[in-house]
């Protein structure tokens, strides 16, 4: 019987060293196979950071770039945008000049040469304005704007294009709109820009501003019964020098106008939608906050006091 215990004792250690031996290369071979993954999470982590200096030194390289443009456009805008003026100005006084009146052909190719000076004047403006908003130079000054007040200087200043043409402009707008804080200017060079892009793409029709107030925001919508926009052009028409679509004969342009009005409503806190239909015309609604804060808008920003219409 003694013997048969110690045997059996021995057969118990045997059995419990050997499962300690299995757990001890079990423990090793998970040891192993956790260096193993360790070693390529490093090689990954390397990786990774590898990648990441790369793509900070391309993006260093791109925003170089982005302000070496922005610089040549700002520059040769103003090289280019002094003659122009001056050749305007002339063209005005030989214009207005009684003493020596013009004849019929000499006023009719002064009014082509203030015609096309004034276009490549607009073209000028709509570079030098693109390289203030991806430089961070475009400056946003905050004032009181009464909304139906500068709607109606804009439907006077954009009058003249629809004069020779079948379409229509008018308005709807409330009077009792609040008053905003905002920029006046940029504003006026939103709506100026949505109002003849509908004028220049509505050959025959009616061209409508409209406003409304919507809580704590104003929408703005322009819209018109032109050729209208396909879908698929949607994202693409507010594009830098992108046009799409089919164009009105003489309608031809810098392909700015729609890019640099997004960046001026995004400037201002704002968004804008666009909705259309192929041939039945086209809606940019404008989406505004009534008063700009202070955390509104990347451009640098400054405050000017202004007498309003209201008191």
């Amino acid at each position: 019987m003694k013997t048969q215990r110690v045997l059996q004792t021995y057969n118990e250690q045997d059995i419990t060293e050997g499962a300690a031996r299995e757990a001890a290369l079990r423990t090793s071979e998970e040891t192993a196979q956790a260096l193993l993954d360790a070693t390529d999470d490093i090689a990954v982590l390397k990786e990774l950071q590898k990648r990441t200096e790369m793509l900070e030194v391309q993006n260093l390289r791109m925003l170089e770039t982005v302000d070496r443009k922005s610089r040549f456009f700002a520059s040769m805008s103003h090289e280019l945008r002094s003659p122009m003026t001056s050749i305007i100005g002339f063209t005005e006084i030989l214009l207005e000049d009684t003493e020596e009146p013009l004849t019929s052909s000499q006023r009719s190719l002064l009014l082509k040469v203030r015609c096309n000076a004034e276009r490549l004047l607009d073209m000028i403006n709509d570079l030098l304005d693109l390289s203030k908003i991806e430089s961070g130079r475009m400056t946003v000054k905050v004032s009181r704007v009464n909304l139906p007040e500068l709607i109606q200087h804009v439907v006077e200043t954009m009058t003249p294009l629809v004069r020779n043409k079948d379409t229509c402009l008018e308005t709807e707008v409330p009077d009792n709109l609040p008053i905003m804080r905002t920029d006046e200017h940029n504003l006026n060079k939103i709506l100026v820009n949505l109002v003849s892009n509908a004028i220049k793409f509505t050959p025959k029709g009616c061209v409508k501003i409209s406003a409304a107030l919507k809580g704590s925001k104003i929408n703005i919508s322009v819209s018109d019964t032109g050729i209208g926009i396909r879908r698929a052009d949607f994202c693409k028409i507010f594009e830098e020098f992108r046009q799409v679509g089919e164009h009105p004969v003489g309608s031809n342009g810098t392909g700015l106008g729609l890019a640099i009005t997004k960046k001026l409503v995004h400037l201002l806190g704002g968004e804008i939608k666009v909705s259309s239909k192929l041939r039945q015309g086209s809606a940019f609604t404008v989406v505004l906050p009534v008063s700009l804060s202070a955390t509104g808008g990347r451009a640098r920003r400054t405050c000017k006091k202004r007498q309003s219409s209201d008191g």
